[in-house]
């Protein structure tokens, strides 16, 4: 089997005529201000991946330090127009996505599930289309509704139903385990019936099955 060399070639560009293709809110970047404090420290030392798409040119990695430049322009940091970009040859946007999603997904910054899911509606694309299973993504296992930014249904009173939003830190084998069971629960009747007070977030949901399951069998 050949090995793809995918690079193409590597030049200063400006970094601020780039178009983004993820999101903004696609994923959830824990790591912004430690990031942030290394680049004011340390410099700027990794090139941005982008891809070309007729006259544009879209970052497939590199839109978290891409937005911090931003900020430490209007903090008055003196920061260079023209950084170095390695272009990747890939011949359409499904590629780039893939690529986006399952090479350049970084384990400390997971991806907002609902935010993909409404993506990749946009693109009229699907995970399936591009050879990816939900599985092989990051995901964030904590997101919610809130979070996702998603409008959240009204009660009689006008006001909206309370979220909360709360974040572990997990080895990555406890990750795992505990997304392979959240799926293994949203396939179980008890999970079908279980009182979600207006949450719509099925993890939320499964994950609030499960302890309603284990403090039943333990009363």
């Amino acid at each position: 089997m050949k090995i793809k060399d995918l690079i193409l070639k590597t030049e200063k560009i400006n970094w601020q005529d780039l178009a983004d293709l993820q999101p903004i809110n696609l994923k959830n970047n824990y790591h912004s201000e430690k990031t942030k404090q290394s680049i004011i420290k340390n410099g700027f030392a990794r090139a941005i991946y982008v891809w070309k798409d007729g006259d544009k040119i879209y970052i497939v990695d590199g839109h978290l330090r891409s937005d911090i430049l931003r900020e430490l322009k209007n903090d008055g940091y003196e920061v260079p127009d023209m950084l170095n970009c390695t272009f990747l040859d890939l011949p359409n946007k499904k590629t780039a996505v893939k690529y986006l999603l399952q090479v350049f997904n970084q384990k400390t910054n997971p991806i907002n599930e609902q935010s993909l899911n409404t993506w990749i509606d946009d693109l009229e694309i699907s995970l399936d289309d591009i050879e990816i299973k939900i599985d092989d993504i990051h995901i964030d296992i904590t997101e919610t509704l809130e979070s996702a930014e998603v409008e959240m249904p009204l009660l009689n009173d006008g006001e909206k139903e309370p979220f909360q939003q709360i974040t572990f830190t997990l080895a990555d084998d406890q990750a795992n385990f505990i997304k392979e069971k959240l799926s293994e629960i949203q396939k179980a009747d008890s999970f079908k019936y279980i009182e979600t007070f207006g949450n719509q977030n099925s993890n939320g949901n499964a994950l609030y099955t499960i302890f309603q399951e284990w403090e039943r069998q333990n009363k």
